[in-house]
């Protein structure tokens, strides 16, 4: 209703040469998705066909193409200079397009079109020779050397189909066949039309297939078959249409896949496929139309992920892919596509665009995604996307945990990692592409939730070489760390003890040093195994206190000194080993209270054992533990 508005407004100051070029403006709320009503329209469109008619009969249009804002760049539409018709014209048009619209008007059941009594033309006579179709101005446009540019029967009532002649029209630019009942086939012919710029023939009742000879329309600008009953596959020489601007195949029955050849149409304004049957993935091909602000592939059975290349359309304001079958993780490169669209969002208004729409009625800035298999969107949509429809598609909460994961692979010297160990071989981490996702490409000793959180990370004899970042805390839902049998040099970061999920930690055969941190005693670990580093230091008295629920504990082949802290007696570890220390003794209790205990040489501390009883653990050592060996 707003682009009838608009024309409206515009018809004060636009020029009957641009009649012809812009008619296709009150089609556009017609042909959107939004607007599957569009023909509540059809009303509006009879009144201003009234409104703008002179006392001569002449149809009047607008010259000037408004802008909303300066912002985005579009394509300026181009007026073509149209001759202004008398009724008393003699000269005729050639025999050949004459026999065309006498065909068409044959086909379509001519005699009752709507549109004639709109204007109060009487029914045309095609069997006397002289009369001229041109005089029927406001339909048929003709040029100053009578060849015919333009028809214009849209909301004509016209009931038939085309005539396979309309090919004959060979100086054709503008071709309004819409809403109307028209029916059969689009003729294959229709590629002849050389000259054609616009071409709307949607709200009919076409069957069949889009003719491959479509790609022949090299001169194409606007191409509209939504809202028929169009089967079969969209043709692959649609590429060959490098003029064109918009392109609205929706609300059809279409199949089979999108072509990759649609890359091609790099002046591509506006794409809709959306509510056919189309089976296929997204072609990636389609990041190549950079001049795209509208894309609509909603209410298709489209699979696969969603390509990343779609983030080079820096011009995209509209993106709806709901109710498909989309997987995988929407592509964090959207995300700097809709930010600098933040600040962007006018565009040019002329009349052809239904963009000028979504700016007063729909909206810019927008992402649909829900009705997908997809797994989750990264959190940066949330603060850059105006108008976002996720659905029940969860917020991807591991992109911290990713970044977890690449720091560990940058600090160990992650290319020469050794893929193949005791635990199997899997896939080698791959940071290069910022959506690829390690739980379903089973990255190398990841293993996953349902959900998609690392649980598991089994880096054990993998050769990494460098420190563990401190960033190992992001991976909040881990269970099971090992990385043992590897190169690791420096502290053992102390954020780990914050690991809350972590049943099992396992840091041997490496060359940690510093020392332990107090803080592992509150953690939820069962497992622990430090041994055979260069660790050194106390043990701190917080490990396996209550409320600990450490079972397992090798600090063994390290370098720590003084005593085993008495509170382990009270502990509920069972098994024990810190052999090969510099350590002075350890409390005779051990021996009663855990039940695998490896002390090797280190001798039992000669002071009196401690009477407290186990079911009620001091949180710190009695004086006579701490004064034990001394």
């Amino acid at each position: 209703m707003r682009s009838i508005l608009c024309l409206l407004l515009l018809s004060l100051t636009l020029s009957d040469a641009q009649q012809f070029n812009l008619r296709n403006s009150s089609v556009t709320n017609l042909s959107h998705d939004h607007n599957r009503a569009g023909l509540k329209e059809t009303k509006s469109i009879e009144s201003m066909r009234a409104a703008n008619t002179n006392e001569d009969g002449v149809f009047r249009l607008p010259t000037v193409v408004p802008t909303c804002s300066p912002s985005t760049a579009a394509p300026t539409v181009e007026p073509t200079a149209l001759p202004t018709f008398s009724p008393s014209s003699n000269n005729n048009i050639p025999p050949l397009e004459r026999q065309a619209l006498q065909d068409l008007y044959n086909s379509t059941d001519g005699p009752i079109w709507s549109i004639l009594d709109l204007y109060n033309f009487t029914a045309f006579d095609f069997s006397n020779p002289n009369a001229n179709p041109c005089h029927l101005s406001l339909i048929f446009h003709c040029s100053s050397d009578y060849h015919v540019i333009g028809v214009d029967l849209y909301y004509g009532d016209l009931k038939g189909s085309i005539p396979s002649t309309i090919g004959q029209l060979s100086f054709l630019e503008g071709l309004y066949l819409h809403v109307n009942r028209l029916t059969g086939t689009i003729p294959s012919t229709i590629g002849q039309l050389s000259s054609l710029r616009y071409l709307y023939l949607s709200y009919n009742q076409f069957i069949g297939s889009i003719p491959s000879t479509i790609g022949q329309l090299s001169s194409l600008r606007n191409f509209w078959l939504s809202n028929n009953q169009l089967i079969g596959s969209i043709p692959s020489t649609i590429g060959q249409l490098s003029s064109l601007y918009y392109l609205n195949l929706n609300i059809n029955l279409l199949i089979g896949s999108i072509p990759s050849t649609i890359g091609q149409l790099t002046s591509l304004y506006e794409l809709y496929l959306n509510d056919n049957q189309l089976i296929s993935t997204i072609p990636s091909s389609i990041g190549q139309l950079s001049s795209l602000g509208g894309l609509d592939l909603s209410k298709n059975q489209l699979i696969g992920t969603i390509p990343s290349s779609i983030g080079q359309l820096s011009s995209l304001q509209y993106l709806d892919l709901n109710d498909n079958q989309l997987t995988g993780v929407v592509p964090s490169s959207l995300c700097q596509l809709f930010q600098t669209n933040m600040n962007n969002q006018g565009n040019q208004c002329y009349p052809e665009s239904s963009l000028c729409q979504y700016q007063t009625i729909y909206q810019t800035n927008m992402l649909n995604i829900e009705g997908n298999l997809l797994q989750c969107y990264h959190d940066c949509f949330l603060s850059r996307v105006l108008h976002l429809y996720t659905g029940s598609i969860p917020v991807c909460s591991y992109s911290l945990e990713r970044q977890a994961l690449q720091d560990l692979y940058d600090s160990t010297d992650g290319p020469n990692w050794s893929i193949s160990n005791f635990f199997g071989t899997g896939i080698r981490w791959d940071f290069s592409n910022p959506d690829a996702n390690p739980c379903i490409e089973e990255w190398h000793g990841v293993r996953c939730s349902l959900d998609y959180h690392v649980i598991e990370l089994i880096l054990h004899g993998s050769n990494l070489r460098g420190t563990i970042p401190s960033t190992i805390v992001q991976l909040s839902y881990i269970q099971i760390l090992h990385l043992g049998n590897n190169q690791l040099i420096g502290s053992i970061p102390s954020s780990i003890s914050s690991l809350s999920n972590l049943l099992e930690l396992q840091l041997s055969y490496n060359q940690l040093n510093g020392t332990i941190p107090s803080s592992f005693g509150a953690s939820s670990l069962w497992y622990l195994d430090l041994s055979n580093n260069q660790l050194i230091g106390a043990i701190p008295t917080t490990i396996g206190q209550a409320p600990s629920a450490l079972r397992w504990l090798d600090l063994s082949s390290n370098q720590l000194t003084g005593v085993i802290p008495v509170s382990y007696c009270f502990s509920l570890v069972t098994s024990f080993r810190f052999h090969n220390n510099q350590l002075r003794c350890y409390p005779e209790c051990l021996l009663l209270q855990v039940f695998d205990l490896n002390a090797g040489s280190t001798l039992v501390c000669a002071s009196e054992q401690p009477t407290a009883e186990p079911t009620a653990p001091s949180l710190q050592p009695t004086a006579q533990a701490n004064n034990m060996g001394e």
